[in-house]
């Protein structure tokens, strides 16, 4: 693991464990706090299982796919975890729907392998987490339109859920515009990632310690 892996790994464990303090004073904070804690143990997952997958261009047998199809339902589980975080951030209502469609999703690309498999397949991912990027903007701005916009402008889970999007936003909309190059430079995603997640770190930590329930 790189330096720049871990500290980022790192950045997200803090961010996930401030954002579980929060959501113990403030209940509608939970959802921001299930999308960082499942980010995080779906990315420690990926980690993991991506070492026992050394490279290679053949399709994978035995216990070896069975360590790819876990790695890939992982992988889809991160890009499916924005809808279904904003899906209960501004709807308020359980992302049932969209856990569904995840599972749907990942029965049908396991049966698909080796057919679909690599460029095609992340062509695929890049899809469907622009999709949950839209879905999301969508879900925002249905709110934007309801009743409690007023009550909840000021929220510390707002803010950090349009930090999140925003970030989601610019590494999916970014390559389409200037080129795939640019957000293809590992540093260039880390940092897009690391500025949404130091926000709300700080933004949590603040409220966390002013011991203010801001909703």
């Amino acid at each position: 693991m790189t330096p720049l892996r871990l500290a980022m790994l790192v950045l997200l464990v803090v961010t996930a464990a401030a954002a579980v303090a929060l959501a113990k004073k403030d209940r509608c904070h939970r959802p921001v706090a299930w999308f960082l804690v499942g980010l995080a143990t779906l990315d420690l997952a990926r980690l993991g299982l991506s070492r026992l997958l050394p490279a290679t261009s053949a399709p994978r047998e035995g216990s070896a796919l069975i360590v790819r199809h876990a790695e890939a339902a992982a992988y889809l589980g991160a890009i499916m975890l924005l809808p279904a975080m904003t899906m209960a951030l501004f709807l308020r209502r359980r992302p049932w729907a969209i856990g569904a469609l995840y599972l749907a999703i990942w029965v049908v690309l396991t049966a698909s392998y080796p057919a679909i498999r690599g460029h095609e397949l992340m062509l695929i991912y890049t899809f469907i987490e622009l999709a949950g990027v839209v879905a999301s903007v969508g879900f925002f701005i249905m709110w934007l339109r309801s009743p409690r916009v007023l009550e909840d402008s000021r929220s510390v889970p707002i803010m950090s859920g349009l930090a999140l999007i925003g970030a989601s936003l610019a590494i999916v909309v970014l390559p389409q515009l200037t080129g795939p190059e640019t957000m293809a430079k590992w540093p260039i995603v880390v940092a897009t990632n690391a500025l949404a997640l130091a926000f709300v770190l700080v933004f949590q930590l603040r409220h966390l310690f002013a011991g203010k329930r801001e909703l």
